[in-house]
């Protein structure tokens, strides 16, 4: 039986960190940091101080074959290309398979080719190889290989002068200069079979689980937390978790009270602001800017309700029907002129392109060739203003009668029901649902009260699509559609935050009149109850309040970063 595996045998009855510890050095042969944070974290959690962790207990599969590796290594022939002391380039030693002698008289080479073999194999009192020194030229650097052959494999392997190989260093070298280093040196020979150095190993692995649990065991004994318990509300989410925190605490619970979310990081922001205000102490400031807000509440209010007037169904049936009674005064305007017009008159004549056209030569005539007289101009002498041609009878009857035409209570009729239609939907086309200044107001009440801005934003998007609909099917004279949305009325939400408002700042204005009445003598401003903070659901909020929903940055011992409150403001 090897060592390794009377180990094995051994650690059946060891605790399971060591088994893996065992495990981890027949593999490794050493144990890193984050070895002895894993051997600790298992040490624990046999004793339920951590959760439940993974376990590899060293086991047969990991104990390597005694037979493994043991195949025997036979060199076969040194070949020296060049560069290695005086040896004649190109020649190869050859080795018998049991015993070669090599002789011949001093500086023949023989410690030449001794000195490739201790390169590559393993000896004491390694030589550098050194060129031919005395060739008069300067040294090449060596070029060498060895031929050797493992075990019964058929094909030689081959050692090319460079690098380590496993196999050609079995091979034990020994000359008079390893000689003399064993004689005259002194050297400290030290050797231990594999797997007696573990136990040396295994007990340095105890000492780091040990170091490491001392470690923590001072750490909670010495109870850090109290300096930070004592700066925790009390009955906050916070001051529950440090009162019950153990090893078994989940860090990411931690660090999930520990960051601020989004809307902790505006409430916090909120509360800044709010203590600033307080500690201004003045609140002739305050209601100015109260008042600002309440004019921007207010311009937001009757934006809405222009928004709404606009979209609401009267003026959306009053378009449509504009459009319907303009098709129908057409229709009339056309049957009276095919009574009016006689025979060959140009397609469209009559048309409100060429009523355009009329009106325009009729303000020529009194503007600029005929002022004072009734247009058209048919005299005898007078010109055409459209053509300037000089008018025959034909031509001025003609004349007189497209003005007929053009003043005819049903041609009067049309033009003003087509500058009615083409006003609504102008107010349409024109109408904004939304501006740069309502969306800027409407974030600052988001930061207040979501709920009645969420409420507002979908009511302006809705109304947008409302108008959408109605301009297109006005534009390509069309029915409304049936999918068109119907108008979605919230004007009156901005005037409810208004009123709260109001009355909180004549609830703090009361308050403060009373208490500065009761002072006797003059007294330094006390900013008094928080009713006109901003912040429309804190409005009693008192600063003390304030404060509490606050962490001082010294609460984070090492990150330094302010730890929130979970608990719900108050209303």
């Amino acid at each position: 039986m090897t060592v390794l595996e009377e180990l094995l045998k051994w650690s059946q009855h060891r605790p399971a960190w060591q088994r893996d510890a065992l495990r981890r050095l027949v593999l490794s042969g050493d144990l890193s940091d984050e070895d002895i944070r894993a051997l600790t974290e298992i040490c624990k959690s046999a004793h339920g101080l951590a959760e439940q962790q993974d376990i590899a207990p060293l086991t047969k599969e990991h104990v390597p074959d005694k037979n493994a590796g043991n195949a025997p290594v036979s060199l076969l022939s040194i070949f020296h290309h060049r560069g290695v002391n005086a040896l004649a380039e190109d020649q190869t030693l050859n080795f018998a398979p049991n015993l070669t002698v090599v002789y011949g008289d001093n500086a023949a080479g023989k410690t030449g080719y001794i000195r490739i073999l201790k390169s590559a194999c393993r000896a004491r009192g390694q030589e550098r190889i050194l060129g031919n020194v005395v060739a008069g030229v300067v040294p090449l650097s060596p070029v060498v290989s060895i031929k050797y052959k493992v075990g019964t494999e058929p094909e030689p392997r081959e050692w090319t002068g460079s690098g380590e190989d496993a196999f050609i260093s079995r091979v034990s070298v020994f000359d008079t200069q390893c000689a003399a280093v064993y004689l005259t040196e002194k050297t400290d020979v030290a050797f231990r079979p594999f797997g007696l150095d573990l136990f040396d190993k295994l007990v340095k692995a105890c000492k780091g689980v040990r170091t490491k649990l001392e470690s923590e065991q001072r750490a909670l004994g010495s109870n850090a937390l109290a300096v930070v318990q004592a700066q925790i509300p009390e009955r906050t989410a916070v001051a529950k978790l440090l009162a019950s925190i153990s090893s078994l605490t989940n860090p990411e619970s931690v660090q999930t009270l520990a960051r601020l979310s989004p809307e902790e990081t505006a409430h916090l922001g909120l509360l800044e602001r709010s203590l600033l205000d307080l500690q201004a102490n003045d609140p002739e400031k305050l209601i100015r800017q109260l008042t600002l807000r309440a004019g921007r509440v207010q311009a937001l209010a009757r934006h809405l309700k222009e928004v709404e007037a606009g979209l609401s169904p009267e003026p959306v049936a009053a378009a449509f029907d504009s459009r319907t009674e303009g098709g129908r005064k057409t229709e009339e305007a056309r049957r009276l002129r095919d009574a009016t017009f006689p025979a060959g008159v140009l397609s469209g004549t009559g048309s409100e392109a060429w009523t355009a056209l009329w009106e325009a030569a009729r303000r020529f005539s009194q503007e600029q060739v005929y002022p004072g007289k009734a247009f058209p101009v048919v005299e005898d002498g007078a010109h055409c203003v459209l053509c300037q041609q000089d008018l025959d009878h034909a031509a001025g009857h003609r004349l007189r009668q497209f003005e007929a035409f053009v003043v005819s209570s049903t041609e009067r009729e049309l033009r003003q029901v087509r500058e009615t239609f083409a006003r609504l939907r102008t107010s349409f086309i024109d109408l904004k649902t939304t501006t740069g200044a309502i969306d800027d107001t409407l974030k600052e009440i988001r930061i207040e009260h979501d709920a009645v801005a969420d409420a507002i934003t979908a009511a302006l998007v809705t109304n947008e699509n409302r108008r959408k609909a109605v301009v297109l099917a006005l534009i390509e004279n069309k029915d409304l559609a049936a999918d068109c949305p119907a108008l979605e009325p919230v004007a009156t939400r901005p005037m409810g935050l208004l009123s709260r408002s109001r009355r909180a700042s004549r609830r703090w204005a009361t308050g403060r009149t009373a208490t500065n009445a009761k002072a006797s003598p003059p007294r330094r401003k006390s900013c008094g109850p928080a009713h006109y903070l901003p912040s429309m659901r804190r409005l009693s909020w008192t600063k003390s309040n304030a404060r509490r929903e606050l962490l001082p940055t010294s609460c984070a011992s090492t990150t330094r970063r302010p730890m929130l409150s979970r608990r719900k403001a108050r209303p």
